[in-house]
Order: structure tokens, then C-alpha cells, then sequence
């Protein structure tokens, strides 16, 4: 056969382009690796997303990546192309950011990063969850903190009976009474798109979803329906989202709870167990229990770093039974009385403290027999400050710091009148306090 002129032609372009094929994979990507953000707009608490062209070595790209203004914080490898970079304080909404790559050598086959990138970005300000208190109000709504663009995300006839949304903002698990009367596992995105069922609970009712600090697990409350029809004791379980399982935190039936809580770094989970009157905190690392006793059932006060916790307990004094704040630290395994003790009795509820370590908000009724209770705003280092400014026939209560711990969100409910409560905002620095949903309830902050 003999070859015309137009087949030598493509044989000669096709060698070519074989030979400049096999030095691309010997010298690499001559346009180097790029870098791009999954996401330009991301929660106070991450993760910021990076998203790469190719593989990378995972170290060296850590090491060559840089954040302007400055931020310390944790990067994870989320698959061969993508980091994920989680804070340890949170972004602040009135800062812009840059992610800055230079040119390095991250390739996973040595490719270099072949200029300076550099990728802006900013964190959205933290919303406010709730349900209206109204007929047919049992809905998920959110709310900015200025009291605008006030919308409903969840539309379930009114069958919805909690929620917790994640640390990264981006879901909100809730229960949701379903068709043989338990009460299912569901998810929303921040917007309220994308409903879908994590777990069908059947009869059962599966409540008290709450996120690990990673949205890797999910825990909850699960009462089983039994033989008559009643409810079995409450037992806490985790959805493990990467092994598409549910499973009992404690293998050994016989261990009740409920009220799952985790640690802020997510590596200790509490929960009460009212059979033996105390507090279980399940280290999840190493599997070693501490046990905090308890009769009041009130804990999770964390520590910004999760090594420390608040709880409730009642004392014996010389004055009789005291109500006593307890601080449990799980380094040292030393256990302390913070508040209580005195001749008189005050009522406290759990502290919530801030998440830069400053202060503690505190609830509290007086010793002055009044139904009444405020929010006590404590310095750790002198243990004083403010009181949040109340009503005397009002109790406050629900508290929860906002990333930046100035501003504290909390739930305000009459005591003799109608049950109408509002919620809402104290702003630490100028000692303000705005109404900001008029007869709601249940508030939480969505990152």
C-alpha cells in the first residue's frame, strides 16, 4: 500500500503529539497546578475548600498554603484533590480573606504550582434558628441578627419537634413525626433546599439530633415502641455518615441516656443516665468513660478546647441541701465546686461559655423565693460581670454565645400571663438588648 501525501502528514502530527504526550508525564503539567475554592463564601467555623487540578501531596500543599490576614486552624485532606481548612477561632464576617497558594512543588508526580494564586473570600454572619409559637408553628424559621429577611424553611404541617443545625451552617437535622406516630430523622440545607430522610424511625421515636463538630456523626435519642405500646427507656445512638450506619453509643444495652452532647473539638461525648443519676463521658479515642454524678440531669458546659465541662449537682452543706456548679476537667481528672455552697440557695442553670474563653453566661434564680430567673454574664478570671437586665415576672433562658462570644442569643418567657415568649440578642460590648422574633421560641445559632 502506498501512503499519500495526507497520511504522512497525520502520522507525522500523530508522533508528535505522542512524544510531546509522553514529556508532559515526564516533565509534568507545564501549566502547573491550580487552585480554586469550592466556595467563596464559607461559615465562621470553615471549612474553607480548596479544590486542586490534580493530585497533590497533601503535606507540601499544607505547608505552601497561607490564609492573609492570618488564621490558625487545621487542615484536613478531604480526597487527592480537595483540603479542607477548619479555624480554630472563628472568621470574622467583617474581614476579607486570601488564600494564598505560591509557587511550589505540590504536585502528587512533583508538579509545581507555576505563580502566586491568590483567592479571595469572605464568612457569612451567623443566623438564628427558631420556631414561631403560634398555631401550626412547629416549623423550622430563620432570621438574621438584625432582625431581616425573616423566612420559614420547613413546611411539615406543623410536625416537626427539634433541630440542631451543623457547625459548618450548611444542615440542619430535625425530627419529624411520622405516619405510625414515632418520629423520624430528616436534614435541610441552610436554605431549607434539599430535604431528605437520614432515618426512618418507624413506631420508634428517634429525637435530640445533634451534629458532631465535623458533621462526620450524627446523635440522637431513640425510645423504642414496646409490647403494650409504651415507649422503652431512651438510649443515645450515632449515624456514621462514612459508614452509612446507625449504631448505640454503648454496645451494652442495659447503659440508658439521653441528651447527647459533644465536646467542641468532637472528641468526647456526654450523655445522662438517669437510672444511675450522673453524667457518662464517652472518650471516643480510647473508649474510657468518666462518670460524673449528678442528680439534676443539667450538663454541657463545654470549654472552648472541650478538655473541661459544667454540670449541675446538688451538695450536702451545714445549711442542708445546696444546688452547686461543678467543673469537671478531664486532663488532669480533677473535679471542683465553681458556684454554690452558701447559706442561701440559688438555682442555677448549666454556664455556656464563649467560644474564645472569656466569659461564662450564666442562668440563675435567686434566693429570694421569686419564680423569676436572669442571665449572670461572669469573668473566670475574677468571677464577676454583668447581669444580662431583666423583667421580674420573666424568666430568661435557652442562652447560646454567638463564634466571636459577644453576643449572647437567649429565650425570654412570662410567668404570669399568657405563654408568649420572644428571643433575643445581648451585645456584650454595648450592653444592648434587642427583641429580635416577638413570640418564638427554641433559638440556636446557624453558623
Amino acid at each position: 500500500m502506498t501512503l499519500t501525501r495526507l497520511d504522512k502528514t497525520a502520522l507525522s502530527l500523530l508522533a508528535a503529539l505522542t512524544v510531546l504526550t509522553a514529556l508532559v508525564i515526564l516533565a509534568g503539567n507545564p501549566f502547573g497546578v491550580q487552585a480554586s475554592l469550592v466556595e467563596r463564601e464559607t461559615g465562621v467555623w470553615g471549612p474553607l475548600r480548596v479544590e486542586f487540578s490534580s493530585p497533590v501531596r497533601a503535606e507540601s500543599a499544607q505547608i505552601a498554603l497561607g490564609i492573609q490576614p492570618a488564621v490558625p486552624g487545621v487542615w484536613t485532606v478531604e480526597s487527592p484533590t480537595r483540603l479542607a481548612f477548619r479555624p480554630v477561632l472563628p472568621f470574622d464576617p467583617e474581614t476579607e480573606y486570601r488564600l494564598v497558594l505560591p509557587a511550589a512543588e505540590i504536585g502528587a508526580n512533583g508538579e509545581r504550582s507555576r505563580a502566586e494564586q491568590r483567592l479571595d473570600f469572605r464568612a457569612r454572619p451567623p443566623a438564628i434558628l427558631y420556631m414561631p409559637n403560634e398555631e401550626g408553628g412547629r416549623e423550622i424559621w430563620r432570621i438574621n441578627q438584625d432582625g431581616s429577611d425573616k423566612r420559614p424553611l420547613t413546611q411539615s404541617n406543623g410536625s416537626i419537634f427539634d433541630f440542631h443545625a451543623s457547625r459548618d451552617g450548611n444542615r440542619i437535622a430535625f425530627s419529624m413525626r411520622n405516619e405510625q406516630g414515632g418520629f423520624d430523622l430528616w436534614q435541610i440545607g441552610r436554605e431549607g433546599q434539599n430535604p431528605s430522610l437520614l432515618l426512618d424511625c418507624g413506631p420508634d421515636r428517634c429525637t435530640n439530633p445533634r451534629w458532631s463538630p465535623d458533621s462526620a456523626l450524627l446523635a440522637y435519642n431513640r425510645e423504642n415502641l414496646v409490647l403494650n405500646g409504651g415507649l422503652g427507656a431512651p438510649r443515645v445512638w450515632v449515624i456514621d455518615f462514612a459508614a452509612n450506619q446507625t449504631r448505640q453509643v454503648y454496645a451494652d444495652s442495659q447503659i440508658i441516656g439521653y441528651g447527647p452532647s459533644w465536646s467542641p473539638d468532637g472528641s468526647r461525648l456526654a450523655l445522662y443516665d438517669s437510672l444511675n443519676n450522673g453524667v457518662r463521658v464517652l472518650e471516643l479515642a480510647s473508649g474510657s468513660e468518666t462518670f460524673l454524678v449528678s442528680v439534676s440531669g443539667q450538663y454541657g458546659g463545654w470549654s472552648p478546647d472541650g478538655s473541661q465541662m459544667f454540670y449541675i449537682d446538688i451538695d450536702s452543706t451545714e445549711f442542708g441541701p445546696r444546688t452547686a456548679i461543678k467543673l469537671a476537667d478531664f486532663t488532669s481528672g480533677e473535679y471542683t465546686t465553681f458556684l454554690g455552697g452558701k447559706a442561701y440557695d440559688s438555682f442555677y442553670n448549666v454556664p455556656a461559655w464563649a467560644p474564645d474563653g472569656k466569659y461564662i453566661a450564666l442562668g440563675l434564680r435567686p434566693e429570694d423565693g421569686s419564680t423569676a430567673s436572669s442571665i449572670w454574664i461572669v469573668t473566670l478570671s475574677m468571677l464577676g460581670g454583668p447581669m444580662i437586665p431583666g423583667q421580674p415576672d420573666a424568666t430568661d433562658g435557652f442562652y447560646s454565645w454567638d463564634a466571636s462570644g459577644s453576643k449572647l442569643l437567649f429565650q425570654r418567657t412570662p410567668l404570669r400571663s399568657q405563654y408568649r415568649p420572644d428571643i433575643l440578642l445581648y451585645d456584650i460590648d454595648t450592653g444592648q438588648v434587642t427583641i429580635i422574633v416577638e413570640n418564638a421560641a427554641w433559638p440556636q445559632w446557624i453558623p
